[in-house]
Protein backbone atom coordinates (compact mmCIF):
# COMPACT_ATOMS: atom_id res chain seq x y z
CA UNK A 1 0.00 0.00 0.00
CA UNK A 2 1.01 3.80 -1.05
CA UNK A 3 0.61 5.91 1.81
CA UNK A 4 0.99 9.74 2.08
CA UNK A 5 0.85 11.80 4.78
CA UNK A 6 0.66 15.34 6.28
CA UNK A 7 1.80 17.23 9.95
CA UNK A 8 3.68 19.83 11.28
CA UNK A 9 6.32 18.51 12.88
CA UNK A 10 9.88 19.24 12.62
CA UNK A 11 10.96 16.71 15.38
CA UNK A 12 9.92 13.72 12.60
CA UNK A 13 13.94 14.99 12.02
CA UNK A 14 15.25 16.53 15.30
CA UNK A 15 14.31 14.74 18.49
CA UNK A 16 15.72 17.31 20.66
CA UNK A 17 13.09 19.91 20.84
CA UNK A 18 11.25 20.89 23.56
CA UNK A 19 7.77 20.15 22.02
CA UNK A 20 7.89 17.12 19.37
CA UNK A 21 6.03 14.53 21.14
CA UNK A 22 3.88 14.40 17.61
CA UNK A 23 7.34 13.25 16.00
CA UNK A 24 7.75 10.81 18.58
CA UNK A 25 5.21 8.91 18.27
CA UNK A 26 4.13 9.75 14.86
CA UNK A 27 7.88 8.15 13.46
CA UNK A 28 7.12 4.78 15.14
CA UNK A 29 3.85 4.34 13.04
CA UNK A 30 5.86 4.96 10.12
CA UNK A 31 8.30 2.73 10.86
CA UNK A 32 5.73 0.14 11.63
CA UNK A 33 4.13 0.50 8.52
CA UNK A 34 6.95 0.20 6.87
CA UNK A 35 8.02 -3.10 8.48
CA UNK A 36 5.15 -3.99 6.96
CA UNK A 37 5.92 -3.41 4.04
CA UNK A 38 3.89 -0.44 2.79
CA UNK A 39 5.25 2.37 1.37
CA UNK A 40 5.23 5.73 3.38
CA UNK A 41 5.81 9.39 1.98
CA UNK A 42 6.29 12.62 4.06
CA UNK A 43 4.18 15.04 2.09
CA UNK A 44 4.48 17.34 4.68
CA UNK A 45 5.90 20.51 4.25
CA UNK A 46 9.24 21.06 4.92
CA UNK A 47 10.59 17.63 4.44
CA UNK A 48 10.57 18.60 0.46
CA UNK A 49 12.38 21.67 -1.48
CA UNK A 50 9.25 22.46 -3.25
CA UNK A 51 5.70 21.82 -2.98
CA UNK A 52 4.29 21.73 -5.73
CA UNK A 53 6.84 19.35 -6.77
CA UNK A 54 6.41 16.92 -3.93
CA UNK A 55 3.10 16.49 -4.67
CA UNK A 56 3.57 15.92 -8.49
CA UNK A 57 6.25 13.28 -7.45
CA UNK A 58 4.15 11.15 -4.86
CA UNK A 59 1.12 11.60 -6.53
CA UNK A 60 2.37 10.49 -10.35
CA UNK A 61 1.50 6.99 -9.15
CA UNK A 62 -1.65 5.99 -7.27
CA UNK A 63 -1.68 6.42 -3.70
CA UNK A 64 -3.71 4.24 -1.85
CA UNK A 65 -4.67 6.45 1.67
CA UNK A 66 -3.86 9.59 2.92
CA UNK A 67 -2.87 10.13 6.58
CA UNK A 68 -3.66 13.80 7.52
CA UNK A 69 -2.52 14.29 11.63
CA UNK A 70 -4.87 17.25 11.62
CA UNK A 71 -3.45 20.54 11.98
CA UNK A 72 -5.91 23.97 12.30
CA UNK A 73 -5.65 27.73 10.49
CA UNK A 74 -3.07 29.76 12.33
CA UNK A 75 -1.62 33.39 12.09
CA UNK A 76 0.63 33.26 8.80
CA UNK A 77 3.07 35.92 10.23
CA UNK A 78 3.49 34.28 13.48
CA UNK A 79 3.58 30.58 12.94
CA UNK A 80 4.14 30.25 8.94
CA UNK A 81 5.47 26.87 9.12
CA UNK A 82 2.06 25.65 10.96
CA UNK A 83 0.17 27.72 8.41
CA UNK A 84 1.93 26.17 5.52
CA UNK A 85 1.26 23.13 6.99
CA UNK A 86 -2.49 23.57 7.27
CA UNK A 87 -2.30 24.84 3.33
CA UNK A 88 -0.67 21.53 2.36
CA UNK A 89 -3.55 19.81 4.47
CA UNK A 90 -6.27 21.71 2.15
CA UNK A 91 -4.25 20.66 -1.07
CA UNK A 92 -4.25 16.93 0.07
CA UNK A 93 -7.87 16.85 0.58
CA UNK A 94 -8.67 18.53 -3.03
CA UNK A 95 -6.20 15.47 -4.26
CA UNK A 96 -8.63 12.64 -2.19
CA UNK A 97 -11.41 14.32 -3.45
CA UNK A 98 -10.00 14.61 -7.09
CA UNK A 99 -8.70 11.05 -6.95
CA UNK A 100 -11.22 9.57 -4.75
CA UNK A 101 -8.17 8.97 -2.44
CA UNK A 102 -9.51 7.38 1.28
CA UNK A 103 -8.55 9.77 4.07
CA UNK A 104 -7.56 9.05 7.60
CA UNK A 105 -8.72 12.44 9.68
CA UNK A 106 -6.35 11.93 12.88
CA UNK A 107 -7.15 14.49 15.33
CA UNK A 108 -5.11 14.50 18.41
CA UNK A 109 -6.49 17.83 19.76
CA UNK A 110 -10.10 18.64 19.44
CA UNK A 111 -9.43 21.22 16.94
CA UNK A 112 -11.64 23.45 14.68
CA UNK A 113 -12.28 22.04 11.21
CA UNK A 114 -12.20 18.18 11.64
CA UNK A 115 -15.47 17.15 11.89
CA UNK A 116 -16.28 19.58 8.79
CA UNK A 117 -13.61 18.14 6.69
CA UNK A 118 -14.71 14.39 7.54
CA UNK A 119 -17.78 15.42 6.39
CA UNK A 120 -17.05 17.21 3.22
CA UNK A 121 -14.92 14.23 2.26
CA UNK A 122 -18.03 12.12 2.55
CA UNK A 123 -20.11 14.22 0.90
CA UNK A 124 -17.59 13.84 -1.74
CA UNK A 125 -17.87 10.51 -2.44
CA UNK A 126 -14.62 9.83 -0.49
CA UNK A 127 -14.32 7.05 2.10
CA UNK A 128 -12.80 9.03 5.67
CA UNK A 129 -11.93 7.93 8.78
CA UNK A 130 -12.15 10.75 11.42
CA UNK A 131 -10.04 9.23 14.44
CA UNK A 132 -8.64 10.38 18.20
CA UNK A 133 -7.46 8.79 21.36
CA UNK A 134 -10.96 9.58 23.76
CA UNK A 135 -11.73 6.72 25.61
CA UNK A 136 -15.22 8.38 25.34
CA UNK A 137 -16.20 8.46 21.84
CA UNK A 138 -18.27 11.29 20.24
CA UNK A 139 -19.60 10.81 16.82
CA UNK A 140 -18.51 10.81 14.38
CA UNK A 141 -14.79 9.97 16.04
CA UNK A 142 -13.18 6.70 16.17
CA UNK A 143 -11.25 5.13 18.68
CA UNK A 144 -7.47 4.82 17.64
CA UNK A 145 -4.72 5.91 20.04
CA UNK A 146 -0.85 7.11 20.83
CA UNK A 147 1.14 4.07 20.65
CA UNK A 148 3.53 3.06 23.15
CA UNK A 149 7.03 3.27 22.02
CA UNK A 150 8.85 1.82 24.44
CA UNK A 151 9.20 1.04 28.08
CA UNK A 152 11.87 0.64 30.76
CA UNK A 153 10.06 -0.41 33.21
CA UNK A 154 8.74 -3.97 34.35
CA UNK A 155 6.77 -5.27 37.34
CA UNK A 156 10.34 -5.93 38.49
CA UNK A 157 11.66 -2.80 38.75
CA UNK A 158 13.80 -1.13 41.72
CA UNK A 159 12.28 2.40 43.49
CA UNK A 160 16.29 2.97 44.48
CA UNK A 161 16.75 5.18 40.89
CA UNK A 162 13.24 7.81 42.61
CA UNK A 163 14.81 10.54 44.21
CA UNK A 164 12.14 13.11 44.12
CA UNK A 165 8.25 12.87 44.91
CA UNK A 166 6.10 15.07 42.16
CA UNK A 167 7.25 16.11 38.57
CA UNK A 168 4.59 17.50 35.57
CA UNK A 169 6.48 18.16 32.65
CA UNK A 170 4.48 20.47 30.26
CA UNK A 171 4.14 23.70 29.37
CA UNK A 172 1.02 26.32 30.82
CA UNK A 173 -1.01 25.64 28.35
CA UNK A 174 -4.76 25.98 29.56
CA UNK A 175 -4.54 23.28 32.54
CA UNK A 176 -3.25 26.35 35.37
CA UNK A 177 -6.39 26.53 37.88
CA UNK A 178 -6.32 22.92 37.97
CA UNK A 179 -2.73 22.24 38.77
CA UNK A 180 -3.56 25.23 40.81
CA UNK A 181 -5.88 23.29 42.98
CA UNK A 182 -3.75 20.15 43.19
CA UNK A 183 -0.70 21.27 44.08
CA UNK A 184 -2.26 23.54 46.95
CA UNK A 185 -4.76 20.93 48.27
CA UNK A 186 -3.02 20.12 51.55
CA UNK A 187 -3.79 16.69 51.02
CA UNK A 188 -0.93 16.60 47.94
CA UNK A 189 2.37 17.71 50.14
CA UNK A 190 5.61 16.73 48.45
CA UNK A 191 8.81 17.01 50.21
CA UNK A 192 9.89 17.96 46.70
CA UNK A 193 7.72 18.94 43.30
CA UNK A 194 8.86 19.99 40.43
CA UNK A 195 7.33 21.36 37.24
CA UNK A 196 9.12 21.60 34.10
CA UNK A 197 7.78 23.71 30.82
CA UNK A 198 7.71 27.66 30.20
CA UNK A 199 5.88 28.48 33.08
CA UNK A 200 8.92 31.52 34.03
CA UNK A 201 9.12 32.35 30.58
CA UNK A 202 7.77 35.73 30.20
CA UNK A 203 4.97 36.24 27.68
CA UNK A 204 1.99 37.95 26.92
CA UNK A 205 -0.09 35.21 26.61
CA UNK A 206 0.06 33.69 30.38
CA UNK A 207 0.52 34.42 33.82
CA UNK A 208 3.75 36.31 34.45
CA UNK A 209 6.52 34.88 36.45
CA UNK A 210 5.82 36.63 39.33
CA UNK A 211 1.91 35.48 39.20
CA UNK A 212 2.95 31.64 38.82
CA UNK A 213 5.74 31.68 41.78
CA UNK A 214 2.90 33.21 43.94
CA UNK A 215 0.21 31.09 43.10
CA UNK A 216 2.56 27.72 43.02
CA UNK A 217 4.49 28.41 46.35
CA UNK A 218 6.01 24.92 46.87
CA UNK A 219 6.97 24.34 43.50
CA UNK A 220 10.52 24.75 42.00
CA UNK A 221 10.40 25.24 38.04
CA UNK A 222 12.60 24.41 35.46
CA UNK A 223 13.21 25.15 31.65
CA UNK A 224 11.41 23.25 29.53
CA UNK A 225 13.43 19.87 28.25
CA UNK A 226 14.03 18.36 24.85
CA UNK A 227 11.62 15.27 24.25
CA UNK A 228 14.00 13.07 24.18
CA UNK A 229 15.12 13.63 27.87
CA UNK A 230 11.67 13.75 28.98
CA UNK A 231 11.61 9.94 30.45
CA UNK A 232 15.27 10.45 31.84
CA UNK A 233 13.40 12.76 34.05
CA UNK A 234 9.90 11.52 34.57
CA UNK A 235 11.86 7.82 35.95
CA UNK A 236 13.51 9.87 38.44
CA UNK A 237 10.14 10.35 40.57
CA UNK A 238 7.55 8.76 42.32
CA UNK A 239 4.58 10.60 41.20
CA UNK A 240 3.11 12.69 38.08
CA UNK A 241 -0.28 13.84 37.19
CA UNK A 242 -2.26 14.18 34.10
CA UNK A 243 -3.69 17.54 34.12
CA UNK A 244 -5.93 17.96 31.43
CA UNK A 245 -8.27 20.65 29.72
CA UNK A 246 -11.89 20.70 30.22
CA UNK A 247 -12.72 19.60 26.63
CA UNK A 248 -10.04 16.55 27.03
CA UNK A 249 -11.69 15.61 30.80
CA UNK A 250 -15.44 15.28 29.32
CA UNK A 251 -14.16 12.44 26.94
CA UNK A 252 -11.41 10.95 28.39
CA UNK A 253 -8.28 12.00 26.12
CA UNK A 254 -5.58 10.17 26.37
CA UNK A 255 -2.25 12.40 25.07
CA UNK A 256 1.39 10.71 25.08
CA UNK A 257 1.77 11.88 28.64
CA UNK A 258 -0.05 8.57 29.81
CA UNK A 259 2.03 6.63 27.56
CA UNK A 260 5.66 8.26 29.29
CA UNK A 261 4.31 7.73 32.72
CA UNK A 262 4.35 4.15 32.49
CA UNK A 263 7.36 3.70 30.12
CA UNK A 264 9.50 5.28 32.84
CA UNK A 265 7.45 3.94 35.70
CA UNK A 266 6.12 6.79 37.17
CA UNK A 267 3.01 6.37 38.89
CA UNK A 268 0.41 8.90 37.63
CA UNK A 269 -3.02 10.85 39.19
CA UNK A 270 -5.59 11.73 36.88
CA UNK A 271 -8.08 14.78 37.86
CA UNK A 272 -11.22 13.91 39.74
CA UNK A 273 -12.95 15.49 36.73
CA UNK A 274 -11.92 13.47 34.20
CA UNK A 275 -13.31 10.62 32.57
CA UNK A 276 -13.00 7.52 33.15
CA UNK A 277 -14.38 4.01 32.69
CA UNK A 278 -15.86 3.23 36.11
CA UNK A 279 -14.30 -0.17 36.50
CA UNK A 280 -10.58 1.55 36.36
CA UNK A 281 -10.98 5.15 38.64
CA UNK A 282 -9.90 3.68 41.72
CA UNK A 283 -6.73 3.06 40.32
CA UNK A 284 -5.84 6.28 38.59
CA UNK A 285 -8.43 8.73 40.97
CA UNK A 286 -8.43 9.49 44.98
CA UNK A 287 -5.32 8.01 45.43
CA UNK A 288 -3.85 7.60 48.71
CA UNK A 289 -0.43 8.91 48.57
CA UNK A 290 0.73 8.27 52.31
CA UNK A 291 -0.32 4.51 51.26
CA UNK A 292 1.42 4.53 48.29
CA UNK A 293 4.52 4.70 50.08
CA UNK A 294 4.59 1.64 51.07
CA UNK A 295 6.56 0.07 48.09
CA UNK A 296 4.37 -3.16 47.58
CA UNK A 297 0.99 -0.98 47.34
CA UNK A 298 2.99 1.51 44.87
CA UNK A 299 4.41 -1.34 42.77
CA UNK A 300 1.22 -2.87 42.53
CA UNK A 301 -0.99 0.44 41.66
CA UNK A 302 1.80 1.10 38.55
CA UNK A 303 1.57 -2.69 37.20
CA UNK A 304 -1.69 -1.84 36.71
CA UNK A 305 -1.63 1.39 35.46
CA UNK A 306 1.01 0.22 33.23
CA UNK A 307 -0.89 -2.99 32.07
CA UNK A 308 -3.72 -1.04 31.32
CA UNK A 309 -2.02 1.46 29.46
CA UNK A 310 0.13 -0.84 27.21
CA UNK A 311 -3.45 -2.43 26.39
CA UNK A 312 -5.27 0.67 25.43
CA UNK A 313 -2.25 1.85 23.22
CA UNK A 314 -1.38 -0.93 20.94
CA UNK A 315 -0.17 -0.07 17.92
CA UNK A 316 -1.78 -2.31 15.86
CA UNK A 317 -4.74 -0.49 16.27
CA UNK A 318 -3.44 1.28 13.49
CA UNK A 319 -2.77 -1.14 11.27
CA UNK A 320 -6.67 -2.87 11.68
CA UNK A 321 -8.20 0.92 11.49
CA UNK A 322 -6.36 1.48 7.77
CA UNK A 323 -6.90 -1.77 6.78
CA UNK A 324 -10.78 -1.37 7.65
CA UNK A 325 -10.66 1.95 5.85
CA UNK A 326 -8.81 0.95 2.57
CA UNK A 327 -10.32 -2.20 2.44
Amino acid sequence: MRIAFNTYSPALTDNTMTSSATGLWFSSIIRHFANLGHEVWNVSVGEMTDRKDSLDRVFANPVDLIILIWRWPMDEELYPRRAAAYERQLELIDLAIQNKTPVLIHDEDYKEGAIEAHDLLNRSGVRCFLTSPALKIIEPYRWLPFPLIHSRWTPKASLSNKFYDFVYVGNNYERYDQMKAFLNDPANKYNSAHIYGNWLIPSETRQSPEQVKQDFPTVTFFDPVPQDKVLNILVKYFFTAHFAKPEYCKTGFITMRWQEAVSAGTLAFVPDEFWLPPEIESRFKGLNQNKLLDPIIYNTTLAYQYQYIRALSDIDEWTRILDDLVN
